[in-house]
């Protein structure tokens, strides 16, 4: 659990150079040493989306044949836990006033598909000043996800933290 607001805290820059840092309210308690200070390597979007630098030594994923602008970060002792960044062009009809309701049908759609194991909220907040969809979701046996749903201008961003239940 003390993973999770490190994790969330590393900046994500979007493209034109807004931080889009999204932490959780609680703040890593003063003077832990759970996550080293991050790579200086930046990664950018081939897009031009966004950056972010990973945790030192987190494993880059790929995905080449995904429309969207995708990327994964994997623990490198534990891939299962990870961090997803993925952002891609949206219509008019996906926008920062309805991006919160939007976010629930997810989340009613992925309790569907997974069963009642899938359990989860989604409330609003804001992410780099934006309006935005923070959610929590937990598929029992599996894992659990915290997401940052936002959108800016006609460009949706979504920032995911996984991980095994018994690690969150």
């Amino acid at each position: 659990r003390a993973l999770m607001p490190l994790v969330m805290s590393v900046p994500l820059i979007l493209g034109a150079g807004r931080d889009a840092s999204c932490a959780p309210a609680a703040a890593a308690p003063s003077g832990t040493n759970a996550v080293e200070k991050p790579d200086p390597a930046l990664y950018r979007d081939s897009n031009g989306f966004f950056s972010f630098v990973p945790p030192k030594g987190w494993v880059r994923k790929e995905y080449p044949n995904d429309p969207r602008s995708k990327i994964r970060f994997d623990h490198p002792a534990q891939p299962e836990i990870h961090i997803s960044i993925f952002a891609m062009r949206v219509g008019p009809d996906y926008n920062s006033t309805n991006v919160v309701e939007t976010s629930r049908m997810r989340l009613e759609k992925m309790r569907a598909n997974f069963g009642s194991p899938a359990k989860g909220d989604v409330k609003e907040g804001s992410c780099a000043g934006f309006r935005a969809a923070l959610a929590r979701v937990s598929i029992s046996g599996l894992s659990e996800m915290e997401m940052r749903v936002f959108v800016v201008g006609s460009v949706a961003f979504n920032i995911t933290y996984s991980a095994p239940n018994q690690v969150m």
